[in-house]
């Protein structure tokens, strides 16, 4: 017998309209030991918000027609197994893309203008990702970085096990599973952290990723990741920091800058920005070599359960790179236990999201 999955506990607000649609906006949020603001890791669904019509023609489409890439992946480098409806704001597929256009113009884009209060925010990309029991079955979790809101609707609800999670912290007793009815869609921004995992049966799903601007979208630029972070978001601030270490997405590549920034994610408790000052000072990027500041870090992250710190903290005191006034053979042994785990994090610097 197969256990029930643990889910996402949304609640349910008052009757909302948007254009022709009338029906109710629930709302959950995705809990994390550290501060995030006001609105962070907040997930709204609209249910029924998507026409009947409309996701059996999707479906349809995505079983006989459409013509999904090989590419690898930047989350997972595995195969995407993706087909695009819009690119860049453009058609790539035009019979799909006049089908969405009602759906986008009347309900997805007022609703999204309305609840992010951005008047100018507009439909980046749009496409339609498949799980398959020979292909893929999974998406490594990840932020959207560069998606000022996500949109998910999976297309065949209740005819796979598992689908979209959401994980608010480094351990997987963390993660939910979002329950979806047929037509519901689900919308949050590049700080929730989410996933794929589909057990058993197919998972067909449409995703839409909106900019805050066209200026944003042709210049490949993701201001709201800066102003977040400035709000004390430290989710943000370590999606910022990111963009310092890579220098991407308007931002120039600045060691100091991302060490800046991942030191104050860090500072607010974020695991994973621990992690990277952690790795900074073991490598001395941005920051002064230091071997004992690394372990801080890495002990602070393991403290969390966060698998890929245990492990290099264990490493570490094996190694004899650095040394613990505790009692160092309970320490290596609790660390490279919990370092077994193979769960790893993705973050990166383009559209990803199921």
């Amino acid at each position: 017998m197969l256990c029930a999955l643990p889910t996402v506990s949304f609640d349910r607000g008052a009757a909302t309209s948007i254009g022709d649609w009338c029906g109710t906006e629930a709302v959950a949020a995705v809990h994390a030991p550290q501060a995030n603001g006001d609105q962070a890791r907040r997930l709204f669904m609209l249910e029924g918000l998507v026409p009947p019509t409309t996701v059996s023609a999707l479906l349809e489409a995505a079983r006989d027609g459409m013509r999904f890439e090989a590419e690898l992946d930047t989350v997972d480098a595995s195969a995407t197994h993706l087909a695009l409806i819009i690119k860049d704001g453009e058609a790539v597929d035009g019979r799909l893309a006049t089908l969405l256009e009602p759906l986008i113009k009347e309900r997805v884009l007022p609703y999204v203008r309305e609840r992010y209060g951005c008047a100018s925010c507009m439909v980046a990309d749009a496409l339609v990702r498949r799980y398959l029991p020979d292909e893929r079955q999974s998406l490594s979790r990840h932020f959207d970085v560069s998606a000022f809101a996500t949109a998910i609707m999976p297309l065949n609800p209740g005819e796979y096990r598992g689908g979209l999670y959401v994980q608010g912290a480094p351990s997987v007793d963390s993660r939910k599973f979002v329950e979806f009815g047929a037509g519901d869609m689900l919308f949050h921004q590049f700080d929730v952290m989410h996933g794929v995992q589909v057990d058993a049966g197919e998972r067909y799903s449409l995703v839409m990723w909106f900019t805050d601007s066209e200026a944003s979208m042709a210049a490949g630029h993701a201001p709201w990741v800066l102003e977040a972070a400035e709000h004390g978001n430290s989710d943000a601030q370590f999606v910022l920091a990111g963009f310092y270490y890579r220098g991407e997405f308007g931002v120039a590549r600045d060691l100091g800058e991302a060490a800046r920034w991942f030191k104050q994610s860090a500072s607010a408790g974020h695991p994973l920005a621990q992690e990277w000052m952690a790795t900074l000072h073991a490598y001395g990027e941005g920051v002064p070599l230091d071997y004992a500041k690394a372990a801080e870090y890495w002990r602070a992250a393991a403290e969390q359960e966060h698998a890929s710190s245990q492990a290099s903290l264990a490493y570490a005191y094996q190694c004899g790179i650095v040394s613990s006034a505790r009692s160092e053979p309970r320490t290596c042994l609790i660390y490279s236990t919990g370092g077994i785990a193979t769960e790893c994090t993705a973050i990166h610097s383009v559209h990803c999201c199921p």
